[in-house]
C-alpha cells in the first residue's frame, strides 16, 4: 500500500468520522471548540489526521525497510540452506569414502596379519634346517675325523 492510497483512506475516514460526530449529537462540543478554539473541529481534526498520517507513513517506511532487510535474509537463508545441503552432501559422500577406506585398511590389516604368520612360519622352518643341517656338518666332520684317523693307522 502506497502513502497516496492512505491518505485517500485517512480523508474517506475524516469525512465519515465528522459525519457520524454530528450525528451523535456532538454538535454542541463542535460549535464550543469552534467558538473558543480558534480553529474549526475540521482542522483541529485535519491536524491530527495528518499527524496520524505522518506516523503511519513513518510506520509503513520502517516496516517497508523492513521487509527488505527480511527479503535479503530470505536470500541468505536460501544460499545458507543450499550450502546446508551441499556440505551434507559432502559429509555423505566422506562418510561412505571412510567405510571404504576403513574396509580397506581391516584388509590390509588381515593381509598383514597373514604375511606375518606365513614369515613366522619359513622362519621357523628354516631354523628346523638350520638345526638339521648343522647335526649333518657334525656327522659330516665326525666321518671326516674317523676316516683321517683311519687313514693314518
Amino acid at each position: 500500500m502506497n502513502v497516496r492510497t492512505i491518505r485517500e483512506r485517512c480523508l474517506s475516514m475524516l469525512s465519515a468520522q465528522t459525519c457520524s460526530g454530528r450525528e451523535n449529537g456532538s454538535e454542541a462540543k463542535v460549535a464550543d471548540l469552534e467558538a473558543h478554539g480558534g480553529q474549526g473541529p475540521s482542522d483541529m481534526l485535519k491536524d491530527e489526521l495528518t499527524q496520524s498520517l505522518e506516523e503511519l507513513e513513518n510506520l509503513l517506511k520502517a516496516k517497508d525497510e523492513e521487509i527488505r532487510i527480511l527479503q535479503s535474509k530470505k536470500s541468505n537463508f536460501h544460499e545458507l540452506e543450499q550450502d546446508r545441503e551441499e556440505a551434507i552432501h559432502r559429509l555423505q559422500e566422506l562418510e561412505m569414502r571412510n567405510v571404504d577406506l576403513e574396509r580397506r585398511v581391516q584388509n590390509a590389516e588381515q593381509n598383514l596379519a597373514s604375511a606375518l604368520e606365513d614369515r613366522e612360519r619359513a622362519e621357523n622352518e628354516v631354523q628346523r634346517v638350520i638345526q638339521i643341517l648343522d647335526v649333518k656338518i657334525f656327522d659330516l666332520n665326525d666321518l671326516r675325523q674317523s676316516l683321517v684317523k683311519l687313514i693314518s693307522k
